[in-house]
């Protein structure tokens, strides 16, 4: 536990008022990250202003506080750093300075507009659910997905700048197209039960679309749709009326189904939805199945049927 008058990093002691890191001192009343000097009271990296108190990375997520940790870097593009007592390890200083050019460099942009609000959705989705929650949801989701496919750089992900949510009146209840997902006020109208949630999964699923790869179109739908159920069954959101594990008449089913085959999988081998993703960024084949787990994906739904069948 280090305090900001004696911040000791690697084994230096750095005064508060003059960091230094690899030779280069920074004055914590002008800080200077790559040759340009920040005030430190207004911290102003990638068109982000920055306070000192609570140092955050603001973009579309709201910051995230971790009792015990000085600072919390996650894809949200949010930053938290506790000025008054800080825990430092190896290496830290530097890996916070460039996380902060970073994460102003990754961010994507979260729109939500409500397209229907003279609609008895509309009125629903505004009262129930909101545009900011939205957005905060769009962003969640995305770094989830991004966890779940271990893409830790933009260098391993679909190149997206912009997910924007539309709330319109139309059949169905969502789709993703060109990253513009557009949800049914409809549906939302209709739903009878915690409409937050159930939108909120639905928004999981939809930004999945978003970030996962498709095999350059070669891929089963229904094993693209259920990628999409995957994340959301691993973020929580899977509604009750969902198959449960078993269930189903063919493993690209798509959705639920496929998604609980998935999981399955994943039993089978820790991380095999992230293999298998990234293996269909170029391309797909029903090969890939017996490349990460050693049998054929026909086995692997035998098996799948077997282990409940009792």
């Amino acid at each position: 536990m280090y305090d900001m008058n004696a911040l000791e990093s690697e084994g230096m002691v750095y005064e508060s008022d003059a960091l230094e890191l690899r030779d280069i001192v920074y004055d914590l009343n002008a800080l200077k990250i790559k040759d340009t000097l920040y005030g430190l009271n207004a911290l102003d990296i990638g068109g982000m202003v920055f306070d000192l108190d609570a140092l955050e990375i603001w973009r579309n997520a709201a910051p995230k506080k971790i009792a015990r940790h000085p600072f919390v870097i996650n894809r949200t593009q949010s930053l938290i750093l506790f000025p008054s007592a800080i825990r430092m390890e190896a290496s830290s200083v530097a890996l916070l300075l460039a996380s902060l050019l970073f994460s102003a460099a990754s961010a994507v942009d979260y729109t939500a507009t409500n397209n229907a609000g003279g609609t008895p959705g509309g009125a629903r989705f505004d009262s129930e659910i909101g545009l900011d929650y939205s957005k905060q949801v769009l962003a969640d989701a995305s770094s989830f997905c991004w966890s779940i496919f271990q893409q830790p750089t933009e260098a391993d992900r679909r190149s997206v700048q912009r997910i924007a949510l539309i709330v319109e009146s139309m059949d169905g209840v969502a789709y993703n197209s060109n990253d513009e997902i557009h949800l049914s006020a409809d549906y939302v109208a209709g739903y009878s039960g915690d409409v937050r949630t159930e939108i909120t999964g639905v928004l999981y699923h939809e930004v999945t679309h978003s970030w996962q790869w498709n095999g350059r179109g070669a891929a089963n739908g229904g094993l693209i749709e259920g990628i999409a159920d995957f994340v959301r069954l691993k973020a929580g959101y899977a509604p009750g009326h969902w198959v449960g594990p078993g269930g189903g008449d063919r493993w690209d089913q798509g959705y639920d189904v496929t998604a609980q085959f998935l999981d399955y999988c994943e039993g089978l081998m820790a991380g095999f939805v992230a293999q298998l993703n990234a293996k269909m960024r170029d391309g797909y084949s029903d090969d890939f199945f017996q490349q990460l787990l050693g049998k054929t994906v026909d086995q692997l739904w035998t098996d799948y049927k077997a282990q409940y069948s009792g």
